[in-house]
């Protein structure tokens, strides 16, 4: 379980050095759903894809976010990748 800012970006920047070693060079995503809840906030869908130097997909996923409007931009409150 990550305590600090600290850990979750030392976890993230793992996880980004392993997709490059692995081939990753690009990411890009299609499929977006988009649909309102309420005022201000929003549930989104996406299809994202981890492309080489080439772009030929390494990896794919879908995952869906909540985020809110705030006067800073969209903030993402949770995230879940679909189960394949």
């Amino acid at each position: 379980m990550f305590t600090t800012a600290a850990q979750v970006g030392a976890y993230f920047q793992q996880v980004l050095d392993d997709y490059f070693q692995r081939g990753c060079r690009g990411c890009r995503f299609h499929e977006l759903q988009a649909q309102a809840l309420g005022s201000g906030n929003l549930f989104a869908s996406l299809t994202w894809e981890l492309t080489d130097a080439t772009g030929a997909v390494l990896l794919s996923w879908r995952e869906s976010y909540t985020l809110t409007r705030t006067d800073a931009g969209l903030r993402i409150h949770s995230s879940a990748d679909h189960a394949e």
